[in-house]
């Protein structure tokens, strides 16, 4: 074919190339064809070849140099020439499948390829080629050996797995054994050659071979692991032992080499081969019963600088290990340390650990029997649950029927009240219910459920719905209210679910039993400050009103909650509602005189309170919210100056030590920290102001609290970034993000900015940090907001019109720049000002405009006008000149 087209030797590479397109163009015409129509010797047809051959390898077209040889491999070459690029085609093929690593859909039409070349030119077998062909059938045993481990009952893929493993491990340690050789061989003869062109190919190829090799050893190394792991009665754990051989090769140890005398930062894991080496080797030595050893592996593994997805799963990849060598003792011991530190905070690799040891506990592979079996499945599903993946466990308790016993624990107790509460749900039998009712009350009496907030509000929702399908109102308002805390750590839709179902309750219960009325309302009251924007926020003030009309008299109310007294079983509960109501009372007096009467009868009842809880504040979350709750409403009283202002820092060092025992997201941590701040401004202790500041700002993102924070860090940055000082990139990024969450409190509507001067000075500021930090885009969406309100202020049009410029928003820009012209005093700098940018915007949005308006700036201000922007108009001038 290239005889066809040109025989003469001096042919271009261009031509050369235009050639060989024309070659793939024409490659299904029948190869005998251009092998009986080109004569030449095999000697010019190398050369050729030779020729188009290195244009494509400096281009890097492999697909197309393969297709050049395999082309010229059916020409009239001698037997040696065919040899020869029989395996140079063979290398081009081994690079290319290696480039495409696992993609065994894109690999698999060039092993087809391969197949075809190696019938038809045994040379290309070569043990480079070879490895790639056998990584093919590596990737498809490990995913069947994968399947078996996660379903020890699957045989088909456990044999076929097998059958792979045993046939391909030989030929993969036979291929790295002749490549090693070759690569030595290799560096022998690079180590005499003089330095050059030449030598750098020389070393590029060998570099090469050598990566081929490594590969090999990779594949090795991991097929002697899992085939060891299919044939545990293999003579002397040989696989295992040469799979940490193979290894230790692969990362440069020594044989001999001692674990604990690494850092983890020294091995090199960032490169993923590399760390996937060294898990082959953690588990290698696990199989081998080196435990030790193994745990030292993944230990380092964790310390090391591998990717942080890697890392995650540095526990799983260890307790495989450990189950994979039925090592069931040292796995149960370690998932009991582990999952005992989960709270939340699900990450991939704790889930793949929970997961792994969940199935093996309730399905291990056959033949394996262990007391420690079940311990771990049930460990598992605990895991799951600290996680907050609730459905998956309960999913997984059907799945493999796991009993309930009296020793289960929280968790098991609590996701089993929960199957309970599902089959309650459809059969709606009152026994059921009973029943789901029994299974949660057991589950949140366990020491255990004081531990972990998030879990045990899931649990007391449900024990809540049981108590409201069985017509335990008080008892079904009290577990909606207190399971609020919990649940808005995870999910904010259902705590303002179960505050919302708290106050159906209790107003059903209020219709006939006016006391349960303060209830209602305190929670009604909760709910418009914990969840401001839901819909049932904006229900709450019309329901307050009607509960206060028909709720009856307040103070018979707290005249019978005072009169319980200390012995009473229910003192603790009563004083805690005779905080509330009076409370609620203050709000209601209109007497100066009265309100601080009451206010000293709150006093008293908050001490009583207090000192009634005494030891249960240690450990009970529900009474360290309460007690706190209302040491923080004789703090707010004070600060109303309805007591003495001094008890104001008292009661606020009498709570602090509790909230410092509840656990994140109850509500009394937030209102601490507002009236812990409102203390320490009134007394100028600027520190503890911006030190409770910043925890809001950090934590109560979403509440009513939110916006004090806010509002005193945006004073601290208005200071940092003032007149004559010098902010750092950091402090102009927090500015922006603190007033654009201010700006998200105080609205950025037209109405909202002309009704509140804060907005309007917060979406300025806003603007200007938005300037400040680049974003040039979000500074013009501001101030447009502003223009809405005020269309004709001289500062917000200027702003806008620059900011607009920036982002190329021409037309909006010039529109600015014009209305500013009409009212600025002529040819004042501001004037000037305005009139450049009106020009620049016409150069680029309507330049033949812009040509008429910048002749009649010539015609006035010859000179170019005043400074500084005299030059500027010069250079515009010059611009419009050249356009």
């Amino acid at each position: 074919m290239f005889h066809s087209l040109k025989t003469n030797t001096r042919r271009t590479l261009f031509g050369l190339l235009l050639t060989l397109l024309v070659l793939m163009s024409s490659q299904n015409l029948h190869a005998q064809s251009s092998s009986a129509r080109d004569s030449r010797s095999s000697q010019e047809l190398i050369k050729e070849m030779n020729q188009v051959d290195t244009y494509l390898a400096r281009l890097g077209l492999i697909d197309q140099q393969i297709l050049l040889f395999e082309d010229y491999l059916e020409r009239g070459l001698s037997s040696k020439d065919k040899d020869d690029l029989a395996q140079k085609a063979s290398e081009l093929y081994a690079d290319r499948l290696m480039r495409l690593g696992d993609d065994l859909s894109k690999a698999q039409k060039y092993i087809d390829r391969v197949d075809l070349l190696i019938r038809r030119y045994p040379k290309a077998d070569t043990p480079s080629l070879k490895v790639m062909l056998l990584q093919a059938d590596y990737n498809m045993a490990e995913t069947l050996i994968t399947k078996w481990i996660n379903d020890s009952s699957d045989e088909k893929s456990f044999t076929s797995a097998l059958q792979t493993l045993e046939h391909i491990t030989p030929q993969l340690i036979k291929s790295h054994a002749e490549l090693t050789k070759q690569v030595e061989l290799l560096y022998e003869v690079l180590d005499r050659m003089p330095d050059g062109k030449t030598r750098e190919t020389r070393l590029k190829k060998t570099k090469q071979l050598e990566a081929v090799a490594s590969r090999a050893a990779y594949f090795a190394a991991w097929s002697n692991y899992y085939l060891q792991l299919t044939k545990p009665s293999l003579k002397g754990n040989t696989a295992a032992k040469q799979s940490i051989d193979l290894f230790k090769g692969l990362l440069g140890f020594n044989k001999e080499i001692n674990y604990s005398e690494i850092e983890g930062a020294s091995l090199g894991l960032d490169l993923d081969w590399r760390a996937r080496s060294f898990i082959g080797l953690g588990l290698s030595e696990s199989l081998l019963g080196n435990i030790n050893a193994s745990y030292r592996c993944f230990e380092l593994l964790k310390s090391s600088n591998a990717s942080p997805a890697i890392i995650d799963q540095a526990n799983y990849w260890y307790i495989q290990g450990l189950l994979n060598a039925a090592e069931y003792a040292e796995a149960r011991e370690f998932a009991q340390q582990i999952i005992g530190n989960y709270q939340g905070n699900s990450t991939e690799g704790k889930t793949s650990f929970c997961v792994t040891i969940t199935q093996h506990g309730f399905r291990p592979p056959q033949g394996r029997q262990s007391i420690e079996l079940p311990i771990l499945g049930n460990l598992g599903i605990v895991g799951l649950a600290k996680l907050g993946h609730h459905s998956a466990s309960i999913q997984l308790l059907e799945k493999y029927g796991v009993p309930l016993n009296q020793n289960s624990g929280f968790y098991m107790q609590w996701l089993q009240g929960q199957q309970a509460f599902t089959k309650a749900e459809e059969s709606k039998e009152e026994n059921d219910y009973k029943q789901a009712q029994s299974i949660l009350t057991a589950a949140l009496d366990s020491p255990e459920s004081e531990n972990d907030l998030s879990s045990s509000s899931e649990c007391r929702y449900t024990l809540a719905w049981c108590s409201y399908r069985l017509k335990d109102l008080p008892k079904a308002g009290t577990l909606f209210r207190d399971a609020v805390s919990g649940l808005k750590v995870g999910n904010e839709s259902k705590a303002a679910e179960s505050a919302w179902m708290s106050f159906v309750a209790f107003q059903t219960l209020a219709k006939e039993q006016p006391r349960y009325a303060s209830n209602a309302i305190d929670v009604l009251e909760s709910i418009k400050r914990d969840f401001p924007t839901h819909p049932y926020a904006k229900k709450a003030d019309f329901y307050i009103a009607k509960l206060q009309q028909t709720r009856g008299s307040l103070s018979s109310s707290i005249k019978q909650l005072m009169e319980i007294s200390a012995s009473d079983p229910n003192y603790l509960s009563a004083r805690y509602d005779l905080c509330v109501l009076l409370r609620q009372q203050i709000d209601k007096s209109t007497s100066e005189a009265e309100k601080k009467k009451i206010a000293e009868d709150l006093k008293t009842a908050v001490d009583q309170f207090h000192q009634g809880a005494g030891s249960k504040l240690e450990t009970s979350v529900k009474h360290q919210a309460q007690v706190s709750k209302c040491l923080l409403m004789v703090v707010d009283v004070a600060n109303k100056k309805l007591l003495d202002a001094s008890l104001a820092k008292t009661y606020v060092e009498k709570a602090a030590p509790i909230v410092g025992r509840l656990p994140d997201g109850q509500n009394s941590i937030a209102e601490y920290h507002y009236r812990a701040l409102l203390v320490a401004r009134a007394a100028s202790d600027q520190a503890s102001t911006l030190q409770h500041a910043d925890w809001l700002v950090a934590h109560a993102q979403g509440s009513s609290y939110e916006m004090t924070g806010l509002i005193i860090k945006a004073l601290e940055l208005d200071q940092q970034t003032g007149a004559g000082s010098n902010p750092s990139q950091a402090v102009l990024e927090e500015g922006y993000e603190i007033y654009k969450r201010l700006v998200t409190h105080l609205g950025v509507t037209p109405s909202a900015l002309k009704k509140s001067k804060n907005a309007k000075v917060s979406c300025s500021k806003l603007a200007n940090f938005a300037t400040l930090t680049g974003k040039h885009a979000a500074a013009a969406q501001y101030l447009a907001a502003l223009l809405q309100a005020y269309p004709a202020d001289r500062d917000y049009l200027q702003r806008a019109g620059r900011s607009e410029f920036i982002t190329k928003n021409y037309t909006n820009s010039l529109n600015r720049w014009r209305i500013l012209l009409v009212g600025l005093p002529k040819n004042s700098p501001e004037w000037f000002e305005a009139k450049y940018y009106q020009l620049v915007c016409l150069l680029e949005y309507d330049p033949k405009t812009g040509k008429k308006v910048m002749k009649q700036f010539n015609l006035l201000h010859s000179d170019g006008g005043k400074a500084p922007w005299r030059d500027k108009m010069i250079e515009l001038n010059q611009r419009y000149s050249s356009s």
